[in-house]
């Protein structure tokens, strides 16, 4: 396996000693590497051209890669270099070695014993990709819609490779594929819809351009963007027959009818459905539309979060030069 990565034996002896190093590694032929030092290396496997290995660094089990096509002697200098080295936690790493890589358990099973029987905790490594959002989640709201989507990403984190593809799939699908298990159910999005109501309604204002939804120009435009959605016209059609069947309720449960003629009933209806209809709103918001808005605004709140979330790692990135 070995000369599938490294020229000769000898190189690999001079990487196994360089990791072996009890000392700061910057000092190892005078490169400025790494600012903390390599107690002891547990154990190195080779798969894929990359080296993989188990070190005990300040006192914490960590995995470290480095990564290089081929290795040869006159290249080791420019192996050992800040840039190629790569501190991951244990459940990214296991995602990316080799699944056909003789020794697997082994590594899984020797890495366990060596945090069991060191007594010391695993390294909670950090991505420069999830550096970026705990940034940008620590200058952020709790209780905002912005902070939820947040949460959401927190939890698929495990589930990708990378962060970049959870973005993707939501931006493919949507909320309504269910993607966003939080946000499928009716209940689910009429909370959330509730909790974030005074947020939904700035984006409905800043960005649709909405100002007051609830009105018949509002309903226009919400289902220009919604085509989904009921229009105005079946709201009124559905809305009227509702007065109607409300206002005779009222006037049965008012009034015994047999106690007058037909003129009075039909005056009394015609009063009752003109009472029902001034106190009821043809175009309040129902359910099916706070639930497209839940949707939406979370959406909108991911779109921009991506932006900004790129922004920052770009950031880092650059730092890390």
């Amino acid at each position: 396996m070995f000369n599938k990565l490294f020229k000769d034996h000898t190189t690999y002896e001079k990487v196994v000693k360089w990791f072996n190093a009890n000392k700061y590694a910057s000092k190892i032929q005078g490169l400025d590497l790494i600012d903390y030092p390599i107690n002891k290396v547990i154990n190195i496997q080779v798969t894929g051209g990359k080296i993989w290995a188990i070190a005990i660094v300040d006192n914490k089990v960590s995995y470290f890669i480095i990564e290089d096509e081929v290795i040869e002697d006159d290249k080791l200098d420019e192996l050992i270099n800040f840039k190629l080295i790569k501190n991951m936690n244990k459940s990214n790493i296991l995602k990316n070695i080799d699944m056909n890589m003789k020794g697997l358990d082994k590594m899984k099973k020797l890495y366990n014993e060596t945090v069991k029987n060191n007594n010391i905790e695993e390294v909670e490594e950090v991505t420069n990709e999830q550096k970026a959002l705990q940034m940008i989640k620590n200058e952020t709201v709790k209780d905002s819609v912005k902070y939820e989507v947040i949460e959401w990403i927190e939890s698929r984190v495990e589930d990708y490779n990378n962060m970049e593809d959870i973005f993707k799939d939501l931006f493919t699908g949507g909320c309504q594929s269910g993607i966003v298990t939080g946000l499928i159910y009716y209940d689910d999005t009429l909370n959330f819809y509730n909790k974030y109501e005074n947020e939904i309604k700035i984006f409905l204002e800043e960005y649709l351009e909405i100002e007051d939804v609830e009105t018949l120009e509002g309903i226009q435009e919400l289902v220009r963007y919604f085509p989904d959605l009921d229009d105005e016209d079946v709201r009124i059609f559905d809305g009227q027959d509702k007065i109607i069947d409300k206002a005779m309720d009222d006037l049965k449960d008012d009034y015994n009818l047999d106690d007058f003629n037909l003129e009075e009933i039909e005056q009394m209806e015609d009063d009752y459905i003109r009472s029902e209809s001034e106190a009821i709103n043809l175009f309040e918001l129902n359910n099916q539309d706070k639930n497209m808005l839940a949707w939406a605004s979370f959406e909108h709140e991911a779109n921009l979060l991506h932006d900004e979330y790129l922004e920052v790692l770009n950031e880092l990135y650059k730092e890390a030069l």
